[in-house]
């Protein structure tokens, strides 16, 4: 009977921790706890703001601003479903040439970081230039950036991501830890952006 009792015990311990080894969550500004949603890397377009504008650059210890992706649909997604993930917001524009420069950079340490929980995020706008979502496509196939997130802003500055980041000049680049806290304004081509990264991830 006491072997018995001890194989009870032994097996609602299991099934506990196996039920508390479920995915990492986190809680949003509304304190509700949040389970990370898995976004399929591709590219995107229509985001649409639902985060606060500061009306300046972004600092240390800001929440990030908040944007959706396919609004209303079965796939919609926002930022903030990807609490619990260490995501890389980089902006860029095709006609600029640091830009150019600086995406191969982010290609080999997105690929060394090989982090299912580092998500990258790069959004381009054609408020300037006029390039299309097919230009954009193109550039993406171009200079291997299809393995994460991209995403084609809006064609005006009051509706565009750039405008809510405050984003003048690029290349710029956050990362944003796992409560979706901006830890730093970063780029690609630092020494110390991979352990930057892996130390946020560890956390």
């Amino acid at each position: 009977m006491k072997n018995i009792l001890i194989v009870l015990c032994m097996s609602l311990i299991i099934v506990s921790c196996k039920n508390n080894a479920s995915e990492p969550s986190t809680k949003n500004d509304d304190g509700k706890v949040v389970v990370p949603k898995d976004v399929s890397p591709g590219l995107y377009s229509n985001p649409i703001n639902t985060g606060e504008y500061s009306g300046e650059l972004l600092n240390v210890g800001d929440i990030a601003p908040d944007f959706t992706i396919n609004q209303g649909q079965e796939n919609e997604w926002s930022l903030s479903d990807l609490r619990g993930k260490v995501v890389y917001i980089k902006f860029w524009r095709n006609n600029c040439s640091n830009c150019r420069i600086s995406i191969p950079f982010l290609v080999e340490k997105y690929n060394t970081i090989n982090n299912e929980d580092f998500i990258v995020i790069t959004v381009t706008s054609n408020i300037t230039e006029n390039v299309s979502l097919e230009q954009t496509a193109q550039f993406i196939d171009d200079y291997e950036m299809n393995d994460w997130i991209n995403i084609y802003d809006g064609e005006t500055k009051e509706t565009s991501i750039f405008k809510n980041y405050s984003i003048f000049g690029t290349p710029n680049g956050y990362l944003i830890n796992k409560e979706g806290i901006v830890v730093k304004r970063i780029y690609p081509h630092e020494e110390s952006f991979i352990s930057t990264v892996n130390q946020e991830l560890s956390k």
